[in-house]
């Protein structure tokens, strides 16, 4: 890809303080430190879910207390418990009825999409 990247262009950002938002700062350190371009996690993310957003129910594995290092109190822990009794999100597995894609699709008969026919292959005649 940087091969093919047009000249003249590079990464860049818009610092929240340039009101005419006209200024390309490219050094990366500077645009970090602009604390509304700092990426955040979802709640998934920061439960340890993946970047991809691809689980939309977890499946489950009991809680483990040796995952938070002994820094919960007995009645945090009770707590937690109750909270989560069917226990906490395995990150490791595939979400609740998670598929593999089926990819590319044809949606020429409606929602849902259906896969393409093999490809058509050629014959000497």
């Amino acid at each position: 890809m940087a091969a093919a990247r047009p000249s003249g262009t590079s990464d860049h950002c818009l610092l929240s303080s340039d009101a005419t938002q006209s200024v390309k700062v490219i050094e990366q350190a500077q645009c970090n430190a602009d604390k509304y371009l700092v990426p955040h996690l979802s709640p998934r993310q920061e439960a340890g879910g993946a970047r991809t957003e691809d689980v939309l129910k977890c499946q489950l594995q009991p809680m483990d207390m040796a995952d938070y290092g002994g820094k919960l109190s007995t009645a945090q822990t009770t707590r937690l418990q109750a909270v989560f009794p069917g226990g906490v999100c395995d990150w490791s597995r595939p979400g609740v009825g998670q598929q593999d894609s089926v990819s590319p699709l044809n949606f020429k008969a409606g929602p849902g999409g259906q896969p393409f026919s093999a490809e058509p292959v050629s014959m000497a005649k």
